[in-house]
């Protein structure tokens, strides 16, 4: 398994299968980049243990309310004893109310209480786990675009570039290398956060040159890898070039 944003997987572990859809569609509702959400009935997840191996790309969220004594904590302690890098979390109905002395045996990342602002906390966890794969990886740049609605995590190679909407003050849109998101965000704000060194800031457009496969210097013309055109000013295709 590589190391990289595109590969961070979370895993689901839940005797109750709906349950486990339900985190599932939460999981993937927080827009984060996750590249896939498994859900493992405990038998399945024992048999997946045995045979793979696992890395700090994983986020393992195991349920407390799963019949039989502790079922949850012996599967997250197997899992343990096999990586010790991986990331380890439980949610259920009074997860809060875990003892610590088994919570500090297996070092997880967190706890998720599924009665108490769920979302909040789903969220919250799942950027720890991001942002413990980022310091370990030492490698990858991850921007955190927050308005008054929400939170967005975004890997910033996966940007081709972000521009203004015209007319509109306040929004902006991310050109994205499979996708384009509308964003209630100045470009203003974008531009004090700490931008990667392939950013170049212009009034109108912030642009990833580490995306750039080729350019046109007689129309002015960026094609991005992903193949997507963006005509710009002389003055800027001169700054990029």
């Amino acid at each position: 398994m590589s190391a990289n944003l595109s590969n961070f997987a979370v895993y689901v572990v839940d005797d109750n299968f709906f349950n486990g859809e339900w985190l599932k569609k939460a999981i993937q509702e927080c827009q984060l980049p996750c590249a896939s959400v498994e859900i493992f009935l405990p038998d399945q997840f024992e048999r997946f243990i045995n045979e793979h191996l696992t890395d700090i790309n994983d986020l393992f969220l195991f349920s407390t309310d799963m019949k039989g004594y502790d079922r949850g904590f012996q599967l997250a302690g197997r899992l343990r004893s096999q990586c010790k890098k991986c990331q380890i979390a439980f949610y259920g109905i009074d997860a809060s109310k875990i003892q610590m002395k088994k919570m500090n045996l297996l070092c997880p990342l967190g706890i998720i209480d599924t009665k108490e602002a769920f979302k909040h906390q789903l969220r919250n966890l799942l950027i720890e786990a991001i942002e413990v794969k980022q310091s370990l990886l030492g490698k990858k740049h991850l921007l955190k675009l927050e308005n008054k609605r929400e939170l967005i995590v975004m890997d910033a190679e996966s940007i081709n570039y972000i521009t203004t909407v015209k007319e509109e003050r306040n929004q902006i849109v991310l050109h994205q290398k499979k996708s384009i998101e509308y964003i209630e965000m100045s470009l203003k704000v974008i531009k004090q956060l700490d931008l990667p060194a392939y950013y170049k800031v212009f009034k109108s457009y912030i642009i990833n040159t580490g995306q750039i496969r080729k350019i046109d210097r007689t129309n002015n013309i960026l094609s991005f890898f992903s193949g997507e055109e963006l005509e710009v000013g002389k003055k800027i295709r001169k700054a990029i070039d």
